[in-house]
């Protein structure tokens, strides 16, 4: 039912509302040569939650034992 309200009716009025058409029919868009985006875009880090908060009550958490 989104999807469809999104192309019948959405697209079409924000297509005739808003769309502006380009001064240069040319694409301005170029690869992003050289850098390692996945590298500097990529985020990872590993968090320890010692305490949380359950119904106004502090919970400590524990790490497991290994076996």
């Amino acid at each position: 039912m989104t999807n469809e309200y999104i192309q019948k009716k959405f697209l079409p009025w924000h297509n005739r509302t808003l769309a502006v058409k380009p001064k240069e029919e040319e694409s301005v868009f170029v690869p992003a040569g050289g850098p390692d985006l996945e590298g500097i875009l990529c985020v990872q880090d590993d968090r320890i939650v010692g305490w949380y908060y359950s119904e106004g009550k502090p919970l400590e958490l524990h790490q497991p034992k290994a076996a």
